[in-house]
């Protein structure tokens, strides 16, 4: 998929999926985040993410600087999961 709104709650980022691998029925998909608003955002991975994901991370920091600064408006997070990663997104409950 070339971009994936639903993946974080709260409209804070813009996400694409990078790439995926499989092994043994595990699932790790990186995904690109970047800040799509002029004020710096934080992502929770435990709170903002909307799927079914058995772990995730982001690299290099949860916390995006505004939209348009290259030294850190964007990061990438790891998902792990059981179902290749368009199965395990589903409807976000508002968590946020």
């Amino acid at each position: 998929e070339s971009f994936v709104s639903t993946l974080v709650y709260g409209d804070k980022v813009i996400a694409h999926p990078e790439i995926s691998w499989v092994y043994n029925d595990t699932y790790v998909t990186a995904v690109q985040l970047r800040n799509k608003y002029p004020h710096e955002t934080q992502i929770n991975v435990a709170r903002d993410l909307c799927g079914v994901w058995q772990a995730a991370t982001i690299y290099p920091s949860s916390y995006l600087k505004p939209q348009g600064n290259k030294a850190g408006d964007s990061a990438t997070l790891f998902l792990v999961s059981k179902k290749p990663f368009a199965e395990s997104m589903e409807v976000c409950n508002g968590h946020a």
